[in-house]
């Protein structure tokens, strides 16, 4: 295939229409290997997100957090965790038994967030999974979804929650968060929601820390939580704009190249290793018009424009 036909504008796309969905997920594929994205992302061989108990189980834990912080209902939340809990083969320690324990572990954590913090409320509604979308230029847009928006009671700062699970044996974990861009983004819709211009906030995660065996006194939460502000927002657009521009640059080439990091990750081996080196049955795939519903819609460009304003007091032109 030639570079210049590589890609074709889908019929239902209306001119500069973006149509091709980016996420953190995806965003971490491009860092682990250019060719798996291609596949993944852009060639008909490329088979949806793998779907796994490790998905599952994070999936499972996040939405008895949000449940909890919302109702205080340790019922409830249990029963709306074990909904989102789908998979018939277990593995290892991720598994229904250790999904309970770790639920069970985090209520006094969550009684102490709410503590200092309550859920922020958007249109009469908690802000919970509030989704947003970022259209970035004619082909490309960013999709995220908000765990949980809160507001310090005392300060009325706001934070980002983003609920995660490991099973890192590492001492301190703090690295895994601390720079990582994803809650970042998620920050955007700050300014929507609470109606004003935010020049500070918090990022919070709440890790849900696993051991490896059943009922392991490693098992437990851990809330680690980081000052942001507007220059750190900005710096993550800009990333964002960059990493498009090495996507573009490859779809131009007509290649992605491979990468030797991304065949072996979390001791897995890659699901396309053996055959990513093969493009003669390389096909673009028919892109789905996207009817998802999102609560925040921005253009990236004028987010940039608009954060260089705030951060230095002047206008600029992208």
């Amino acid at each position: 295939m030639t570079a210049l036909s590589y890609v074709e504008r889908p019929e239902w796309a209306k001119e500069d229409e973006p149509f091709i969905r980016l996420s953190h997920s995806t965003l971490e594929t491009l860092a682990q290997c250019d060719r798996k994205f291609e596949i993944e992302k852009i060639l008909t061989l490329g088979m949806d997100r793998e779907e796994s108990v490790h998905f599952s189980f994070g999936h499972a834990y996040g939405a008895f957090v949000q449940s909890y912080l919302y109702t205080q209902s340790e019922e409830l939340s249990l029963l709306e965790g074990w909904l989102e809990y789908w998979p018939i083969i277990e593995y290892g320690v991720k598994n229904q038994e250790t999904f309970v324990d770790l639920a069970l572990k985090s209520i006094p954590l969550l009684e102490a967030i709410l503590e200092e913090w309550d859920i922020a409320y958007f249109n009469d509604q908690p802000a919970i999974e509030l989704s947003f979308r970022i259209n970035i230029d004619s082909i490309f847009y960013y999709v995220g979804y908000m765990d949980v928006v809160l507001r310090n009671k005392e300060t009325g700062q706001y934070a980002v929650l983003d609920v995660k699970t490991t099973g890192l044996q590492l001492h301190d974990i703090a690295p895994l968060y601390k720079f990582s861009g994803q809650v970042i983004g998620y920050s955007i819709a700050l300014d929507a929601i609470t109606g004003e211009e935010q020049a500070s906030y918090k990022t919070l995660y709440l890790a849900g820390r696993l051991g490896k065996t059943m009922f392991s006194d490693y098992t437990k939460p851990e809330l680690h939580a980081f000052d942001k502000g507007l220059v750190d927002r900005l710096q993550w657009f800009m990333g964002l704009l960059q990493e498009v521009r090495r996507i573009r640059t490859s779809m131009e080439l007509g290649d992605f190249p491979r990468r030797s990091s991304g065949c072996i990750m979390f001791n897995k081996t890659c699901r396309h290793y053996g055959v990513c080196h093969l493009t003669s049955q390389d096909r673009v795939r028919p892109f789905k018009a996207d009817e998802t519903e999102y609560t925040f819609v921005y253009d990236l460009n004028a987010v940039i424009e608009d954060h260089i304003h705030r951060v230095h007091g002047k206008e600029v032109t992208l």
